[in-house]
């Protein structure tokens, strides 16, 4: 792997350090490509958890639970049923997770009154031609429960619908969840002087992972100063781990210098990559200066 220097134009504090070590850098452009956002295969662990595909289809006529043919209620169906929805402990429109299974929770009633032995449609997707969905039951306090497998950014639906023959739900509840990918960085040496090397590696955990690989953006800090973007690496992988390594040679540090380093995905996202913007752990690095000559 060739050794990236900091020789040339680029990123440069008003400090020390960083002022002289002036960190190769160029622009990162901007991904024009579409973000498709992918579906996420579920499955459910509940007591009252049952496979939508298990249920006769004549009983299904439409996207929503229809328990039986007819007017048949599902469960004790009132006027004014309300559907609560939490996405990991949050109650909100919107919510943040790490990567990793999603604890799905909720209440259906009808006032202070649990309707119970319900059907609970529970729908995921990450875009409009790919969804999955499975069904649960409420118990006798009128909640249900299921997890639901690590993925992308998705969009979790709760719906209910009180009789076999309505058009649509008459309670649902959607929450939009965005997924935060797990970045793990290593460098070594910790301990360096100036025109020595630096050696990175880490895995990025999240899949799945589009073919061209996710670009990174390795940043550095020095004292109290913000992060600063110096270059771009590549992690690759299949299944849930892709891995990345780097290298930097240290050039231009003269005075004796403590970096932090860090890799992280952009706000602006990763082109097929629907996970949310992350940042690795820090790794310090003591450089000891040398003036050249």
């Amino acid at each position: 792997m060739a050794a990236k220097t900091d020789r040339g134009e680029g990123v440069v504090n008003t400090a020390t350090g960083l002022q002289r070590e002036r960190l190769a850098w160029r622009p990162m452009k901007r991904s024009t490509r579409a973000i498709r956002l992918l579906a996420t295969t579920l499955a459910c662990v509940s007591a009252g958890a049952t496979s939508a595909a298990a249920h006769d289809q004549r009983h299904h006529p439409g996207p929503y639970p229809q328990p039986a043919v007819g007017q048949a209620p599902n469960g004790e169906p009132c006027a004014g049923q309300e559907l609560t929805l939490k996405i990991d402990g949050a109650e909100a429109p919107s919510v943040s997770v790490a990567y990793g299974p999603i604890e799905v929770r909720g209440v259906l009633h009808c006032g202070i009154t649990p309707i119970r032995n319900a059907q609970i449609l529970i729908a995921s997707a990450g875009s409009p031609e790919q969804a999955e969905s499975l069904w649960v039951r409420t118990g006798l306090d009128g909640s249900f429960s299921c997890v639901l497998p690590a993925g992308t950014d998705r969009t979790i639906t709760a719906a209910y619908t009180s009789y076999s023959d309505d058009p649509g739900p008459s309670a649902k509840a959607s929450v939009a969840v965005s997924v935060t990918p797990r970045i793990e960085l290593q460098i070594a040496p910790r301990r360096s002087r100036n025109g020595r090397s630096m050696t990175w590696s880490g895995r990025l955990i999240g899949g799945p992972f589009p073919s061209q690989g996710v670009s990174l953006i390795t940043e550095a800090k020095e004292s109290s100063k913000g992060w600063k973007p110096f270059d771009q690496v590549v992690a690759t992988g299949t299944g849930e781990i892709a891995s990345f390594a780097y290298r930097y040679r240290f050039t231009r540090t003269f005075t004796t210098t403590t970096y932090k380093f860090r890799v992280s995905l952009p706000k602006t996202g990763a082109g097929e990559y629907h996970y949310a913007s992350a940042s690795s752990n820090e790794v310090s690095v003591r450089v000891i200066g040398r003036k050249p000559g």
